[in-house]
């Protein structure tokens, strides 16, 4: 067989695929899960490591062959195991809280037949609640993967696949393929359960590696999320000192970004907005450290510096190819009527409130009174804005 022949050959050999998920008591969330992938995998490998539900049933009854794995604290054993029983060329992993949109696809059958690259990027899109500045926050992982026996996972908790890929110098495609996230429509005391458990498994890895920077990053975000400050602020500083400039960039300007909420909470301004703006210069698609320098301005009362910068963060906003966690125009426009009003410009505020505005005049006249007589000193952030 000729060389060209070989060619054409493996163009035209279609790429098999597995889903890989690990599971439990998921049988709320499992069925739209498999339901959203199923079409596009050869197979479904689930793990279940001890649900006492209809988890196992469901798997089951949509097709999913289910392998059993007992609980050591360690999620990295428990996904290389489902790894171990792939026989598609390619993975993709998966939670039993996320889905596929069917948007998505086509995309997915369509990168794996790139025969260069060894993983592709996707984006985790999780949804906020009503009361967040951003409707949603994106986050890039690597969930697509060739199947191969030296790509394993590393890590007890928040369980990495890229350093595997690394070291063995494969290409990751960077893609805009969307993974829906549901879990974080848990209820307060699951979240609180979780967050403990995290914390828990992930003194463990700090224990073992205490100057890892992702280990140290995620301590530091699972205390913030335990209400625990003086500890989520020692953890993220420790992993901005032992920055190894191997890990994703976007991990330390999260750092940043966490530390400059948590110095703002607590009035210390100078540090939040030193963190802010190494938050930008590091990641400059993540608008959300201009809007917390905006509201340190408003902190200060320096309500024209507050003005400057929303008018920056406006511009900046309507560049779609740069924006990585848009904040919706209405709430910009919104706060910049209040810091134009504050500042005196009586006809700025109401040019930036009737852009903010598509409602009834009756409505926008009341808006228009509440934002030029009352400045929030604090803006609301994102509650998983990193």
């Amino acid at each position: 067989m000729t060389k060209t022949a070989k060619k054409n050959k493996q163009k035209l050999a279609r790429p098999t695929l597995s889903l890989c998920m690990i599971v439990k008591n998921e049988e709320m969330y499992l069925p739209t899960a498999l339901e959203s992938i199923k079409d596009i995998v050869n197979e479904m490998i689930v793990v279940d490591t001890g649900s006492t539900d209809r988890t196992v049933e469901i798997a089951q009854k949509n097709g999913a062959h289910v392998f059993h794995f007992e609980w050591c604290d360690d999620f990295s054993r428990a996904r290389n195991y489902s790894l171990d029983h792939a026989a598609g060329d390619w993975i993709l992993s998966l939670d039993a809280d996320e889905r596929i949109p069917r948007s998505e696809l086509a995309k997915i059958r369509q990168a794996i037949y790139y025969s260069e690259i060894a993983a592709v990027s996707m984006i985790q899109r999780i949804p906020q609640a009503n009361e967040n500045l951003v409707p949603f926050v994106d986050s890039e992982y690597c969930r697509l993967f060739r199947n191969h026996p030296e790509i394993r996972y590393q890590g007890r908790i928040h369980e990495q696949i890229l350093p595997a890929i690394q070291k063995l110098n494969g290409k990751v495609l960077q893609s805009d393929i969307v993974i829906d996230h549901w879990a974080y429509g848990a209820t307060a005391e699951k979240k609180k359960k979780r967050a403990q458990r995290n914390m828990r498994l992930l003194l463990k890895d700090a224990d073992e590696n205490p100057c890892d920077p992702f280990i140290c990053y995620n301590l530091g975000m699972t205390f913030r999320e335990l209400a625990n400050n003086t500890k989520a602020i020692f953890w993220l500083q420790k992993a901005i000192e032992n920055d190894d400039k191997k890990i994703k960039r976007e991990i330390i300007a999260n750092s940043h970004l966490a530390l400059s909420q948590l110095f703002l909470q607590a009035n210390h301004f100078g540090l939040a907005e030193s963190h802010a703006n190494w938050a930008f210069l590091i990641n400059s698609r993540n608008l959300i450290s201009l809007y917390i320098q905006a509201t340190i301005s408003v902190c200060r009362k320096d309500y024209q510096q507050a003005v400057e910068r929303l008018e920056n963060l406006i511009r900046l906003s309507a560049k779609e190819n740069i924006v990585e966690r848009k904040i919706p125009a209405r709430q910009l426009w919104n706060d910049l009527a209040g810091c134009r009003a504050a500042a005196g410009d009586w006809q700025g505020a109401e040019i930036a409130l009737s852009m903010s505005s598509d409602k009834s005049e009756q409505e926008y006249d009341s808006r228009f009174k509440v934002a030029i007589s009352e400045i929030k000193p604090f803006m609301t952030l994102p509650e998983a804005s990193v």
